[in-house]
């Protein structure tokens, strides 16, 4: 979290954690959600059920990153599937996180 708060602190983001789907769901209905980070490590029943209604849902669609370990091909393979926008091994996600919240900043 302090990683992605500092990249994302000077494009004026507000970084929040959500611990379960109800969190999430009592996030994103207070506010715009531009990117949704997606630990493959998580819950699975909780974050498949998030990213299904998220990208089904055209009209607010917040941009989707998952990321987990390399070796976890199933779960990144399962994210592609539901739509994420993009699906990093946790190497890749952390040296392009300057690059995601950067294109954020450009939309």
């Amino acid at each position: 979290m302090p990683r992605i708060q500092n990249v994302s602190k000077p494009f004026g983001y507000d970084v929040r954690r959500a611990v379960d789907e109800d969190s999430f769901w009592a996030i994103h209905a207070k506010r715009s959600v531009a990117l949704v980070l997606v630990d493959l490590e998580g819950d699975k029943s909780i974050w498949t059920s998030v990213v299904t209604v998220l990208t089904g849902n055209v009209q607010s669609r917040s941009y989707i990153v998952a990321f987990g370990p390399h070796t976890d091909v199933i779960s990144m393979a399962h994210a592609r599937s539901l739509g994420c926008d993009d699906v990093f091994s946790k190497g890749e996600f952390i040296s392009k996180l300057d690059q995601i919240i950067e294109f954020l900043g450009d939309k």
